[in-house]
Order: structure tokens, then C-alpha cells, then sequence
């Protein structure tokens, strides 16, 4: 891991890129750009799984072709995989000895015998004899013979017909729902128009190939829906509330196959982004304008 991390690190440095342009471009933190560059696997361990796709962004954003360093970052990764399996598997271990040791401990105390105890248990067992036998004798026989309450007869009127039951209600009218028009700026840039402000848009990525995903609202990382690896026939939902020049960002992992939706209606993507079989970021903004029929 950590002769990959050098070896993106150099190139960078060779393209005279500095770290905040490449979190820009790759929409990787400066932070995680820092990690992968000293090698620093032990940093991503509660987001192993998406090491991968990770350095493969920040390879491809570098011209560096990703098979070449394949091998390499999969060994680190299962390296570092079975060093922690054996490190939980010691302190299982370790565990399992503490509870046997107070196991031995209790078993010697248990064989004191507690008289004190022996006698509280006699005397709860005495009063709840008597408790018993007050309930049969004097109790019971007392509740017996009390007159039996009787329930209030509820009389409950027939049911009146509306006055206008019958009468037809004239059917609503559906409202007008506004045509979205989505045009392609480039392979990975599309502007959308014939919405109104306020308006919610419905974005819904149907995972056919699976694939890692994340989306950013004006550059900010949605919560809902969660970044991470999504599996063939999930739905990807995101809603989007119309507003000028809001910049809805989706960075995915493998696109080819898989379909993106606005409002149920399917956008059409360039041939270079559509058929893309490694990560890519495709924006999409919302522009005023006339929808073009």
C-alpha cells in the first residue's frame, strides 16, 4: 500500500496538481487524498470496502491505469484483513480465559453454604402458605357474596343516511405536472429545464450491474442515500427540490447498464458516460428555460 501511495503521489507531483484540485476532481477529501498517498490502510478500516474504488478515482483522475496497481493494493487489503481477524481472534482468547478464571472463583464461594439465606427463603415460603389460605377462607367467600354489578344497556340510535348520499361528487381534475427537459452539455455535465422553484425531482438510479455510489448536493455529500456499494435490482432514490442553479452530483462506480431516471422518466446519457465501465462523476443542473418539444 505503501508503494502505491508513492507512486500517485509522484505522478501528482509530476502534473504539478495540488491536493485541493485533485479533491475537487476526484470529490475526495483532502484528508483521505493524504491517507492514500502514505499508505495508510490502518485510516480506512471502517471503510474497507471502498478502498478500492478510492484509489481506483484517484488513479484514473492521475492517467495512471488502475490493472497495473490491481495486484498489489489486493494484497494489502487481505494482508491487512487477516491481521486484524488474528488480533480479535487474541483477544477472544484473552477473554475466554478472564471468564474461566472468575468461573473457578465463583464455584469455590458457592460452596460456602449461607444459613442466613437458607432461612429467609423459610419464612417467604411460611407467609405466602397463610397468604394463600386467607385468600380460600376469608377472602373469596367475601367477594362471592356481593350483589353482581350489572353493565348499563348502551341503546345505540340507527344510523341516519347522509342527505347527500347519492349525489355524485364531481371527479378532481389531476394537476398540471410540469415536463422536464434534460439537455447534455457534455458526456458528464446536463442542464434541466421546465421545472418550477419548490418542486420536488425525483432522481432514482435502478442498479442493474452492481456498482459504489455517492451523491452531493452543491457539493455537499448526501446522507440519504447513503454512500456505499449498491446490489443488482436496489433503487437509488434521491429527491431533489427545485432551485436555480442547484447542481445535483452522482459519483458512480460502474455505469454501463445501469439506468438513471427524473421524475420515472429516463435520461439519456452521452455514449462515453452511459457505456463507462469505471468511475465517473455526472452533474446535473437545474437552469431556467423554455422545455424544447
Amino acid at each position: 500500500m505503501e508503494n502505491i501511495g508513492a507512486i500517485l503521489k509522484e505522478r501528482r507531483q509530476q502534473l504539478n496538481y495540488t491536493l485541493e484540485e485533485m479533491s475537487a476532481q476526484t470529490k475526495l477529501s483532502i484528508v483521505q487524498l493524504q491517507a492514500i498517498e502514505r499508505g495508510d490502510i490502518q485510516f480506512f478500516k471502517d471503510d474497507l470496502s471502498y478502498l478500492s474504488y478510492f484509489v481506483r478515482y484517484y488513479a484514473n483522475a492521475l492517467g495512471i491505469d488502475y490493472n497495473e496497481i490491481r495486484n498489489q493494493l489486493d494484497d494489502s487489503i487481505n494482508q491487512y484483513t487477516d491481521t486484524v481477524s488474528l488480533s480479535k481472534i487474541r483477544k477472544q482468547e484473552e477473554i475466554n480465559e478472564r471468564v474461566l478464571t472468575q468461573a473457578k472463583r465463583g464455584a469455590k464461594a458457592r460452596r460456602k453454604i449461607d444459613f442466613s439465606s437458607i432461612i429467609l427463603v423459610g419464612v417467604v415460603i411460611v407467609i405466602g402458605a397463610l397468604l394463600v389460605v386467607a385468600w380460600q377462607k376469608v377472602i373469596w367467600p367475601g367477594l362471592q357474596a356481593k350483589d353482581p354489578i350489572n353493565p348499563p344497556v348502551i341503546v345505540v340510535p340507527d344510523e341516519e343516511k347522509p342527505e347527500d348520499e347519492g349525489e355524485e361528487k364531481p371527479e378532481e381534475k389531476p394537476e398540471d405536472v410540469a415536463k422536464l427537459d434534460v439537455k447534455t452539455v457534455d458526456p458528464f455535465h446536463y442542464e434541466i429545464t421546465g421545472w418550477k422553484e419548490g418542486d420536488e425531482l425525483t432522481f432514482d438510479l435502478k442498479v442493474v450491474n452492481r456498482t459504489w455510489v455517492r451523491f452531493s448536493e452543491n457539493g455537499v455529500v448526501l446522507d440519504a442515500p447513503a454512500q456505499g456499494i449498491y446490489e443488482t435490482d436496489q433503487d437509488v432514490k434521491v429527491i431533489l427540490k427545485a432551485e436555480k442553479d442547484k447542481v445535483l452530483s452522482a459519483n458512480i462506480g460502474y455505469v454501463k447498464g445501469n439506468i438513471i431516471t427524473l421524475n420515472e422518466e429516463k435520461i439519456e446519457l452521452a455514449p462515453e458516460a452511459g457505456e463507462s465501465q469505471s468511475g465517473l462523476v455526472l452533474e446535473f443542473k437545474l437552469v431556467e428555460g423554455e422545455v424544447t418539444e
